[in-house]
């Protein structure tokens, strides 16, 4: 088992506590920047490395009352702003997971939703979608192309309102120490499931 987790930046994810908590698996780190920078990179390095697994760990607003501050979710279905869908969080993932993580769709975006009527516009597009992110769609969609197992994990960090910026920062050491342990379980819950 290969398994790469792609994070956006290290301030989101102790990747040292990670690695030491799961010294006995071939896990890579990959930053992929906000928003993913690089699309065709990630892609041609997952296929060059064969990785068995992608994780996407990372930090989301909030767009929907099903969620709410610090829930750790596992999107089920993953959206671009432009319309398309791509549905692959396979069972290998979901099976024995945490009964109080949530599963949602969630929605790419191209920059933070920071106003009331940004977030009303999202939610009459995308009923089931409960969180927003910049990065998962693009890396759901290379794993698909790629038939490579693929989940995103997920924390609720802020509203999706004109307070964003400062919830989030606000509230960034505490996201950072639950998406770690939730990160953690996700993976060891993976081992166990294979």
């Amino acid at each position: 088992m290969k398994i790469l987790i792609c994070i956006a930046g290290e301030r989101e994810i102790n990747i040292n506590i990670v690695k030491n908590q799961l010294k006995d698996i071939y896990l890579k780190i990959k930053y992929t920047g906000i928003g993913v920078k690089d699309k065709e990179s990630l892609k041609h390095f997952i296929k060059k490395e064969k990785f068995s697994h992608v994780i996407n760990a990372g930090t989301a607003g909030i767009v929907s009352d099903k969620v709410n501050l610090f829930d750790i979710i596992l999107p089920s279905v993953f959206y671009s702003f432009k319309d398309d869908k791509v549905i692959c969080c396979d069972s290998i993932f979901t099976k024995n997971i945490n009964k109080n993580w949530k599963r949602v769709g969630i929605i790419t975006v191209d920059k933070p939703i920071t106003s009331i009527h940004q977030k009303s516009e999202i939610q009459k597009k995308y009923i089931d979608a409960g969180i927003v992110d910049m990065e998962s769609y693009y890396i759901s969609k290379i794993c698909n192309d790629l038939n490579i197992h693929f989940i995103s994990i997920k924390v609720a960090t802020d509203y999706c309102n004109t307070d964003t910026t400062r919830i989030f920062y606000k509230n960034l050491s505490r996201i950072k120490e639950i998406l770690t342990s939730a990160t953690i379980e996700l993976i060891k819950n993976l081992i166990k499931n294979e």
